[in-house]
């Protein structure tokens, strides 16, 4: 549909930005969508909105976990303020928020804390501080701003989360994948054989590259007589396709037809052996294309090569693009090697391939190349100690600002209050980390890798537990401190009516971003990359991209899941500098964390604006302009320069400076209450 497919979250975004009014414009984007999915039948649209769209994001299991958790933690934090558990964790927290700066600095750190998910962190973070930010007189938008740029950053930085699992699969999957083609094999007469011996072909005709040709019966089956085989082949029989590739001047292949689609043969016919090939990108830029096979030699190769012997393992060096086909026992395996440079090879179930990567290496190796989050975390920091804004969140500081303080005294907390604040949340967090464990080792095993265990796990499941402990502790230390039956009915109807209006939100962009997938609003936007890319900066054109579909989308892991096994495939086999392919794969993920905070339909922006008690589009309002100058920061002194050889470490450092550097340039302090006056009557003057 193309550009046509971002219709539906232009009109979102911008109605939001004019209106302030998240619902009414999520909802008006999914309407927008819906029509366009059945343009067909427009009027049938609305009826599409509620189903399957809506009705379908919210039958989803993990959305109800998702809603569930949201409730149970809205729920206990209300019981924990209505029976003294809030008031004692201020008191708690008070000797260390003495001042604006020291509350916000405390809130930026307590974001680090919770790092093993964002969702916890968004809902945890928030209500937890929302009554000692506002003592200090710090609005809630700067209270759910904090919250976000810690919640996915941490997340997606930490050894140990609920992101690390899925984010090391994608790498794995993207990295280790096997590219095979079938390949056609030299002969002295180019034709196509067809493996039939029962002859049960009805239509005695193939499609080769959209020619048609008559086939003739043989023993074993069919045979057709062709011109040529193309360079990159097609073949058609009776609906059914599959592609290959031929390097010969006259070749042939034999296939074989299955109910559902055509595969190689696999048993030799005449002089042609099934020849499925392995496509191989060299790592390292050579002049000499060297293959280091797994303790075995070529039974056929298309060129000459010489052996040499280096640390006891045997490299094979050839001077031309190369087919090599390798035998071991009874399995047999073919490679090409198109482009200079040195390929080690291994056997696996379905033939020979490039020896896989691990996975959770490379993801440690591209840690620094997270530029985005690594950056937010700064430029947050930078808002917190300086306590200067600009745009609308100075506006809002400035606000919060002359708000009259809250000034009566504190006193010391009893145990039992204490208890209310602290027990549950240490049990929300804990029982979270250890059934996140408990899931991982009872799939995999307690010996493998902590990253492996965590990502086997079911984290909305953990989640869900987690915080029906919370809400079940809460309310039983709450009793202990000899709160009311009649103050808990109440706490629970109000917390629960808090989060209505955000778990509607959350339910349309849920929907929207469904209805958006239908649409290929990812695929168009991913169809950017083709084409021919200068080397240098395919980071920040992934970059870019992955910002792009996430902030359309409303999430990061869609955006991971949809872009890592385009992008890191594309890096690999354009055979760019091992920096340039780790900054590719963080760039995915850094660009989708970036689109994230800045998509007013992120699960994270909405849970961030609900745990701080913040209007929704306030949070996104105040928030755009800190995302957006961290992002174009991040693209203009990290992303590019990665591409042109400049070492990470620079990049970082140039970067931190430059999010200081606008922080204190641009940024303003608040006006105090006299200076508030004295500009009023200026202005009346």
């Amino acid at each position: 549909m193309g550009f046509v497919s971002l219709l539906p979250i232009l009109i979102a975004v911008s109605l939001a930005l004019y209106t302030k009014r998240a619902v009414f414009s999520l909802f008006s984007g999914l309407l927008c969508a819906a029509i366009l999915i059945n343009i067909d039948s427009p009027f049938q649209g609305f009826f599409y909105l509620f189903d399957p769209l809506l009705v379908n994001s919210l039958a989803d299991s993990d959305s109800m976990k998702v809603i569930f958790f949201s409730l149970l933690i809205a729920i206990g934090v209300e019981i924990m303020r209505q029976s003294g558990g809030t008031q004692a964790l201020v008191a708690c927290v008070l000797p260390l928020t003495k001042t604006r700066t020291s509350t916000m600095i405390t809130t930026w750190f307590a974001g680090l804390i919770v790092f093993f998910d964002d969702y916890a962190n968004c809902l945890i973070v928030g209500s937890s501080m929302r009554s000692v930010t506002d003592r200090a007189r710090i609005s809630r938008e700067k209270l759910a701003y904090l919250v976000d740029s810690t919640a996915a950053p941490v997340a997606t930085l930490a050894l140990i989360s609920t992101w690390i699992g899925y984010e090391v699969s994608l790498m794995d999957k993207a990295m280790n994948s096997v590219e095979q083609h079938l390949y056609a094999q030299k002969a002295d007469v180019s034709s196509v054989l067809i493996c039939d011996p029962k002859h049960q072909l009805e239509t005695p005709n193939i499609s080769l590259n959209q020619q048609e040709y008559t086939l003739q019966k043989r023993d074993f089956g069919w045979e057709s007589s062709v011109a040529s085989i193309p360079k990159d082949w097609s073949l058609l029989i009776d609906g059914k396709q599959i592609k290959g590739k031929n390097i010969h001047d006259k070749a042939n292949f034999a296939v074989t037809i299955e109910k559902t689609a055509l595969k190689p043969c696999s048993v030799a016919q005449r002089d042609h052996i099934p020849n499925v090939v392995t496509h191989v990108y060299p790592q390292q830029s050579d002049q000499t294309r060297i293959i280091i096979p797994p303790e075995t030699q070529p039974i056929k190769t298309n060129g000459s090569y010489q052996t040499e012997t280096i640390d006891s393992e045997t490299h094979l060096l050839f001077e031309q693009p190369t087919l090599v086909t390798f035998s071991n026992n009874d399995q047999t395996g073919s490679v090409f090697l198109s482009s200079p440079g040195t390929v080690r090879l291994e056997w696996f179930d379905n033939g020979i391939r490039q020896q896989s990567v691990n996975a959770y290496a490379f993801f440690m190796k591209g840690l620094p190349y997270r530029f985005y989050p690594i950056l937010a975390l700064v430029f947050g920091f930078a808002i917190a100690f300086t306590g200067r804004d600009f745009g609308p969140m100075w506006e809002a500081e400035n606000a919060a600002k002359q708000r009259v303080a809250i000034k009566e005294d504190v006193n010391s907390p009893s145990w039992r209050a204490l208890l209310i604040a602290i027990v549950p949340l240490a049990l929300l967090i804990g029982s979270t980390a250890i059934d996140l464990y408990l899931q991982g080792t009872a799939k995999i095993g307690s010996d493998a890798p902590i990253f492996a265990i965590i990502g086997e796990a079911d984290g909305y499941q953990s989640m869900l537990k987690g915080a029906i402990i919370f809400f079940f502790s809460t309310t039983f230390f709450a009793l202990l401190n000899r709160t009311s039956a009649e103050t808990l009915r109440a706490a629970i109807q109000k917390g629960g009516l808090h989060l209505v209006e955000p778990l509607c939100v959350l339910a349309l962009a849920w929907a929207l971003g469904n209805a958006i997938s239908e649409l290929n609003t990812a695929q168009y936007l991913v169809g950017i990359l083709q084409g021919s890319l200068p080397h240098a900066l395919l980071p920040s054109i992934v970059f870019l991209l992955a910002a792009g579909i996430s902030f359309s989308t409303g999430t990061s892991f869609g955006t991971m899941g949809t872009l890592m096994p385009l992008a890191l495939p594309l890096a690999i086999q354009l055979q760019v500098t091992p920096e340039i392919t780790l900054a590719t794969a963080a760039a995915v993920l850094s660009g989708a964390t970036w689109g994230d905070h800045c998509s007013p339909i992120s699960d994270t922006t909405i849970l961030s604006s609900a745990g701080a008690g913040c209007e929704h589009i306030s949070h996104v309002r105040t928030q755009l302009p800190y995302a957006l100058t961290t992002g174009v920061i991040s693209l203009l002194f990290c992303s590019l320069p990665i591409g042109w050889g400049i070492h990470w470490s620079i990049c970082l450092i140039v970067g931190s400076i430059a999010c200081i550097a606008v922080v204190i340039g641009k940024g303003k302090l608040p006006l105090s209450a006299a200076e508030t006056t004295s500009s009023a009557a200026s202005h009346q003057t």
